[in-house]
């Protein structure tokens, strides 16, 4: 019996040598794709016939040929939206950093509350959301510091409403621009408020611009907010909904990952809502 058992290990090793042997020469004969992540930055992969050609001189940001195109194509619809995300064309030009093509989108027409069909997203949304891959600093260098505070301009000089309020069908959230930029950038937050007249007191699914900075870390938002806006940690928490205020949402709000400011300044919140709520009790 022990042979037989020796005998059946033997033949089973002997086998997955030979499928291993078999992949190695089927990963031979393949053929092999070298991937350029550029190519994931191409406008034209979303659009056909056309609209194909008239994405390609978004990407290249040949802003001449644009013009050209609408001139030439007067029945061509600008606000064309790719089958997958529902994203127009201007919001693929924002999402990958082509600012000349952007001006010269909303210049020849171009919606700038646009909402797409498939997650509800507007240009301002998407602005608000992705780091523009184009933007570099002194040295040259690509850097994804912050979002592109010159395109949410220019989005706004066109009219685009930053109160605007939609629903995510992807996901069933409701979603703002603001409520985007709160969880990560501070400069679009202020820009959206001062200039954009985004009303910081506007509720998304029932939680507030400023508890959603204290959630995603962003305590130099949540400062803003309760400094410049006025708006208060007593308010109730609409992320919790179990009698909790947006106080106790800071108490145990996770700081780890950011840096010394950032803890610095969930201290002084703190040590602001403690005082008032101390003077409240003394009256």
């Amino acid at each position: 019996m022990l042979d037989n058992l020796l005998s059946q290990f033997k033949i089973m090793k002997i086998f997955n040598i030979l499928k291993l042997i078999g992949l190695l020469l089927l990963l031979e004969i393949l053929p092999k794709h070298n991937y350029n992540p550029e190519d994931l930055q191409k406008i034209d992969r979303h659009y056909k016939d056309s609209g194909k050609s008239f994405a390609k001189y978004i990407q290249n940001e040949d802003t001449a040929k644009m013009k050209g195109f609408i001139i030439s194509n007067p029945d061509f619809n600008i606000d064309s939206s790719d089958d997958m995300y529902g994203f127009s064309m201007l919001m693929w030009a924002i999402q990958y950093g082509h600012r000349n093509s952007v001006n010269a989108l909303l210049e020849l027409g171009a919606n700038p509350n646009f909402i797409s069909i498939v997650n509800g997203y507007t240009p301002l949304m998407v602005a608000c959301e992705h780091f523009n891959p184009r933007i570099r600093n002194s040295n040259g260098r690509i850097q994804k510091q912050d979002i592109d505070i010159t395109i949410i301009e220019k989005l706004l000089s066109y009219g685009a409403i930053a109160n605007k309020v939609t629903l995510n069908y992807q996901t069933g959230y409701k979603q703002s621009a603001l409520n985007k930029a709160a969880m990560r950038s501070l400069n679009c937050t202020k820009i959206l408020i001062e200039k954009g007249g985004a009303n910081p007191y506007l509720l998304v699914d029932s939680i507030s611009i400023l508890e959603t900075a204290i959630l995603f870390g962003r305590m130099d938002i949540a400062s803003y907010l309760v400094d410049s806006c006025e708006m208060s940690l007593s308010a109730p928490s609409g992320f919790y909904k179990n009698g909790k205020r947006i106080y106790d949402v800071l108490k145990i709000a996770d700081c780890s990952k950011g840096d010394s400011l950032n803890i610095q300044l969930k201290k002084k919140l703190l040590r602001q809502a403690e005082e008032k709520k101390h003077l409240a009790d003394e009256l």
